[in-house]
This record gives C-alpha cells, structure tokens and sequence, in this order.
C-alpha cells in the first residue's frame, strides 16, 4: 500500500515538474532592444567524441545573428574524433567568423568538461562568457535573446534550459523525456 501511495506521489511531483518546464519555456520572451549596441561573447565549446548532429549543433553557433562574438572549440586531444568535425566547420567559416579551435591537455580539475574549459576560458577575449555543450543547437537569434538580460546591471548570471529536440540513441531519448 505505502508504495502504491509512494509512486502516485513520485508521479504528480514528476508531472508537476514538466508542467511547470513547459509552462515556463512557452512563455513568450521579453523583447530585445536591437537597436542597443551589443556586448562581445565568448562562446566556450567544450568536445569530446562524436554526439548526434555534432556537425549541425556546432555550426548553429557559426550562423548566429549577433554582432561580436567568438567561438571557441576545446578538446584535449587531436585524436578525438571531435576535431575533424570542427575542423571542417573552421574551414568553412574561417573567413567570416572568429573561430578557434584549442588543443590542450589540462587535468586541473577532477570534472572532464572543467578541464576543457580552463584552457579555452584563459583565450576568451570577451568578458561575457557563454558555455554550450556539443549537443546543443540554437536558431539565429539565441545570443540576442540571451544577452540582452545582462543588460540589466544586478544580473551577474544568466542561465538557459535546453529542450531536446532529436536523438539516435536511447541515452538521447531518455535526455530529451519531459521536454
């Protein structure tokens, strides 16, 4: 009896939480002044391995409608399959975007993704710091519509839920439940 009750209560606290997620994410978002001038962001891209669409969430960042800002790339090592891929998109955009790809073994931390943060943190030239795993994507807009809450002087943090939208594996599906 006490589990039945346990579970039913574990499952409204669950479905209270999705709803709050979506109530919260479906909300329409304040406008942006575009006519402001923008601050310049750093965008830290921590890589390790292949995830899905690596190509095409690492390219979103290259397509962004935003006046400055840099992308930086960061892996511990060569070999990473990760590289070739970001490689590629460097190719493409190396004309057009300020984009860097970091190389660099760094154990200063015990958490894996820290460590490829510390060396790409030490190059960012802009004071507002952007951290997005290899496994997001974002449409043209996403710095505006993020950036503009700093212009608010007693914000000193800004932080984002991502919602999955695809996956090819069940360790993808099972991220993007409740989205």
């Amino acid at each position: 009896m006490y589990i039945a009750v346990l579970i039913i209560f574990v499952a409204v606290l669950y479905l209270l939480e999705v709803l709050a997620v979506r109530s919260y994410t479906t909300a329409p978002m304040p406008e942006a002044d575009t006519n402001k001038p923008r601050p310049g962001i750093s965008i830290l891209k921590p890589l390790k391995g292949l995830e899905d669409c690596l190509h095409d969430n690492l390219e979103s960042f290259c397509n962004l409608d935003y006046p400055v800002y840099e992308v930086i790339f960061t892996l511990q090592d060569k070999n990473d399959p990760a590289y070739k891929v970001v490689k590629k998109i460097q190719d493409k955009y190396h004309c057009s975007k300020d984009i860097s790809i970091i190389v660099e073994p760094c154990n200063a931390g015990l958490n894996p993704k820290v460590n490829n943060l510390i060396p790409a943190y030490k190059h960012a030239k802009y004071d507002l710091i952007l951290i997005s795993d290899s496994n997001v994507r974002v449409e043209r807009d996403y710095l505006t519509a993020v950036s503009h809450h700093m212009d608010d002087p007693s914000v000193g943090l800004v932080s984002n839920i991502i919602r999955g939208v695809s996956g090819r594996s069940l360790g993808a599906e099972m991220a993007n439940w409740g989205r």
